[in-house]
């Protein structure tokens, strides 16, 4: 009997420790809630929360895209999301808002993958905290290329907002860090509230069809231009700096007459211009043909 006894307490035992560690390992494995409900994958969080917020639970590789028609929060909780490879991070057809809640206000959205950004928007886009980057970006001014791994941190094909607490990044003089793109006439809408923006050839490209606006923030850039504008752009606020080598802090050409007019409005900021170098270049490749206009 005694024998027995001690088998069973030895079986009840072992099956405690395996439902145990099963516990833990099934815990260990969710990588965000929403609300109290846990999810083993970022995208199953983001199909179930129609109108509610995804909170990410741990460091996280994903790919993730947002539906049209769906209304998403994702806070980013001090957590680094970053891409599969091959693939875009963050795919956005609905409404998007992303903030970080965490004290640290560590939350990271990252892209290392050639030819993929860390958000590519064409819904709507609000962003209020966290940072982008493409923290493996190659490309370089001098020699001019991509280094076999380049982008933009950031494109938007729709509407986006940015405001204080944002830091978008990218090392690299290959492609511009943020593109504003559409494909019509005043098809894409950009608007710039506030944050910290450094890197690319061109810090904010403003391409064809696209409206930027910019009401504040702090832009850097060390290749070619601050912004780079090809569409419309109306500047309000904010401070814009390049280093030596820098050819100037604003650009503004036009080459179409209804989806790129090169139109550049500046009623306020702070620009800051190293020795003999220029604030502004007003046609491309010193060419009459591409003359914008600024004011």
């Amino acid at each position: 009997m005694k024998k027995i006894l001690a088998t069973i307490l030895a079986l009840v035992l072992a099956i405690g420790v395996t439902t145990m560690a099963w516990a833990t390992e099934t815990a260990a494995e969710k990588v965000a809630k929403v609300g109290e409900t846990e999810y083993a994958t970022l995208q199953e969080a983001v199909n179930a929360a129609d109108g509610k917020t995804v909170q990410l639970l741990q460091d996280v590789t994903a790919s993730i895209t947002i539906e049209s028609g769906k209304t998403v929060t994702l806070d980013l909780n001090g957590k680094t999301l970053t891409n599969e490879d091959g693939q875009h991070t963050i795919t956005n057809n609905g409404t998007l808002t992303i903030v970080d809640t965490s004290a640290a206000k560590s939350g990271t959205v990252d892209n290392v993958t050639h030819a993929k950004g860390a958000i590519v928007n064409y819904g709507v886009t609000v962003l209020n905290g966290g940072t982008f980057e493409r923290s493996q970006e190659k490309g370089t001014y001098s020699p001019y290329g991509n280094g076999g791994n380049s982008w933009y941190t950031i494109a938007n094909y729709g509407k986006m907002e940015i405001n204080a607490g944002v830091t978008v990044y990218n090392n690299g003089g290959y492609s511009s860090m943020i593109r504003n793109v559409g494909e019509g006439p005043d098809a894409s809408t950009l608007t710039i509230n506030g944050g910290t923006f450094s890197g690319g050839v061109n810090t904010v490209k403003n391409d064809e069809g696209g409206v930027l606006v910019v009401n504040g923030g702090n832009f850097s850039n060390t290749a070619q231009y601050v912004i780079m504008n090809w569409h419309k752009a109306n500047i309000s606020g904010g401070t814009f700096e390049t280093n030596e080598g820098a050819e100037t802090v604003l650009f503004t050409a036009k080459y179409h007459d209804t989806r790129a007019i090169g139109k550049l409005t500046l009623t306020g900021g702070t620009y800051i211009c190293k020795t003999d170098q220029a604030l502004l270049c007003d046609r491309y490749n010193n060419n009459e043909k591409y003359l914008g206009t600024a004011s």
